[in-house]
C-alpha cells in the first residue's frame, strides 16, 4: 500500500512539475532576429545596467555595444554572443 501512495505522490509532483514547464513556455516571448538590438535593450535596462557596464563586461567598446543596440548596428557574431551572454539572454532560432 505504501508504494501506491508513493507512485501517486510521485505521479502528483510530476504533473504540477509539466504544468509549470508548459505556463513557462507559454510566456516565452519570440522575437523576429530584426528586434534583437530591441530585445537587448530592454534586457540591459530591466537588469539597469548602463551601456558602458555591458560593455566593460563583454570586453568590448562602448561604441561597439552602441552598435548593437542600434537597428541598423555592424557588429561580428563574437561580439553579440559576448553581449548575450553578459545579460544572459539566451538565443534561440526556429526554421
Amino acid at each position: 500500500m505504501s508504494n501506491i501512495k508513493e507512485f501517486q505522490t510521485l505521479l502528483e509532483q510530476l504533473h504540477h512539475k509539466s504544468a509549470d514547464i508548459l505556463l513557462e513556455l507559454e510566456t516565452h516571448h519570440v522575437e523576429p532576429l530584426s528586434e534583437l538590438h530591441s530585445v537587448i535593450k530592454a534586457k540591459r535596462q530591466a537588469l539597469k545596467m548602463t551601456q558602458q557596464e555591458v560593455a566593460d563586461l563583454a570586453d568590448i567598446s562602448l561604441t561597439t555595444y552602441k552598435n548593437i543596440e542600434a537597428p541598423e548596428g555592424n557588429y561580428t557574431k563574437d561580439t553579440l554572443f559576448a553581449v548575450l551572454n553578459v545579460l544572459g539572454v539566451e538565443l534561440c532560432l526556429k526554421s
